[in-house]
């Protein structure tokens, strides 16, 4: 279980470390549907995304093949947030301390999990957020510094449709106490209910998250991820 110290330190940078209610809904300005980073606790598995809310959208940026864009810096961790599955993980999502690892400037995102109380089924630990992407991205970055735990780091996509992609960043964080550069391609991305759905762009970036399945260790822990990019 998360020790109170962790706990405490969660609370005074103004995260919670429980699942508190989310914003209320935007008005849609544009016909894309984003999944929220509302911070609640999921009723279904973490392979099917909660339905998707209407946030409002101003534009869409756009990027040339061979110009890298920071998405998230992390500096701050406005606009991310933590959910879990099921209601027995428990966990929270901050930026790193002082005494902390950080890869670029002076903090990181920390997602903290404890996947012990949940033994037996598949469980996940995610940092949700809003991001819309450009319309001609090749490849997502992430700077990510592992725990060695083994689980399954992944993202997760909505387009313009509203239908939802995930993608591989990692297929086991095996790596511990270093920094590796995990990466997915847009066309490797598959449909979440169909594996075969055709992307509709934009896309916007909804979650990270790590996943553990049913037969494997159900263990507490914590990676931290940084300088979040597309080209």
């Amino acid at each position: 279980m998360l020790n109170r110290s962790d706990t405490r330190r969660a609370q005074l940078n103004g995260w919670p470390s429980r699942m508190e209610p989310g914003p209320p809904v935007v008005a849609v300005v544009v016909s894309i549907l984003l999944a929220t980073a509302g911070c609640v606790k999921e009723p279904e598995p973490p392979v099917i995304p909660a339905t998707p809310r209407a946030v409002e959208i101003i534009g869409t940026p756009e990027v040339t093949t061979t110009t890298d864009r920071v998405i998230a810096d992390f500096e701050n961790m406005d606009g991310w947030c933590f959910a879990c599955y099921p209601s027995e993980v428990d966990g929270y999502l901050t930026h790193s301390f002082d005494d902390e690892p950080s890869h670029d400037g002076d903090f990181a995102a920390k997602l903290v999990y404890d996947f012990s109380g949940a033994r037996g089924v598949t469980a996940a630990a995610y940092a949700m957020t809003a991001h819309l992407l450009p319309l001609n991205w090749d490849r997502l970055g992430l700077w990510v510094y592992g725990d060695g735990s083994g689980h399954w780091l992944r993202a997760e996509f909505v387009d313009s449709t509203g239908e939802k992609f995930v993608g591989d960043l990692a297929p086991r964080v095996d790596w511990e106490d270093s920094w590796r550069l995990c990466a997915l391609y847009q066309s490797d991305l598959v449909g979440l209910r169909d594996e075969k759905a055709r992307r509709h762009p934009p896309l916007a970036l909804t979650r990270i998250y790590l996943v553990v399945l049913p037969t494997a260790e159900h263990n507490a822990g914590e990676i931290y991820f940084d300088t979040l990019t597309v080209e």
